[in-house]
């Protein structure tokens, strides 16, 4: 602390206090609520009531076709006194699934564990997905650059290369008005369709666009606060740096193509699920 003539000063000792504080479990209910959004079906099977949290835990099958589900964003959960908020932006968990043919994620709420509640609506908003949309842009590394190609209604540029160990690239993807994707899974083939030894982003840029399309530059907000206050942004990614690494470290890497494998995006949605609790 400071003394009375402004320096500081020092002493030393032993002190301690109890708090009285009583430790409450948490309790666990088993769930079979089965429901279908954006045609992915879902299934909801345990409920975890903590002192200090909620826990939903549910389930989806793995891909079988060219669209899959990545996560879903919940709204929160709304009982006859009480509305549970979503924790960590909305995002849920990844767990270990007691049964391989399923992936497992735990979404985290408000506690309602003095509610005590037999039923609830848990309300979804939003679904992050990937699709699978192909496509193989050739590289030509003795052309001038930008490169330029169209994907999705949007154009792609491949804005420059430097060839050395590792090649450095840069590529950016135009921000225009209803853009499919958000990001997009590529890669970059060597000649003769040869795979790079590593492929790592070393810088990338984008913007959140709101519900209404309202377009926030990175630089212009407070992520934090934005994402606690603006109703489901989601974030596009519109530039990517690159280090691709070859087989021969001694040689620098050419890049011969660029392989888009799909993209992923988030679908909007409005559902009330109505789980009972036993």
């Amino acid at each position: 602390w400071m003394d009375v003539y402004g320096e500081e000063s020092f002493t030393s000792g032993k002190w301690n206090f109890e708090i009285p504080v009583k430790k409450q479990g948490s309790i666990e209910h088993s769930v079979d609520k089965k429901f279908t959004v954006d045609g992915f079906p879902i299934e909801v099977k345990k409920l975890i009531f903590a002192p200090t949290i909620t826990i939903i835990q549910y389930r989806f099958m793995p891909p079988t076709g060219d669209k899959y589900m990545n996560d879903l964003f919940f709204e929160g959960i709304q009982t006859k006194k009480k509305k549970a908020e979503p924790t960590l932006f909305g995002w849920s968990v990844p767990i270990p699934s007691e049964n391989g043919q399923y992936t497992t994620f735990q979404a985290a709420f408000d506690s309602l564990y003095f509610e005590k509640p037999k039923e609830m609506n848990l309300h979804v908003n939003s679904l992050y997905y990937t699709k699978n949309e192909p496509l193989k842009v050739e590289i030509d590394i003795n052309k001038p650059f930008p490169q330029t190609f169209e994907y999705q209604g949007s154009t792609i540029t491949i804005d420059k290369i430097e060839l050395d160990s590792p090649t450095k690239i840069e590529l950016t993807a135009e921000m225009n008005e209803g853009r499919k994707f958000e990001s997009l899974h590529f890669e970059i083939l060597g000649r003769n369709n040869s795979m790079p030894m590593s492929m790592g982003m070393m810088d990338s840029d984008g913007v959140y666009v709101d519900q209404n399309g309202k377009i926030y530059n990175l630089d212009e907000i407070d992520q934090s606060a934005y994402m606690n206050t603006i109703e489901n942004p989601r974030y596009y990614q519109t530039k990517v740096s690159l280090e691709v690494m070859g087989e021969d470290l001694s040689e620098e890497f050419i890049p011969s193509w660029l392989q888009i494998h799909g993209y992923s995006g988030t679908t909007f949605l409005d559902e009330e699920i109505q789980i009972k609790v036993n």
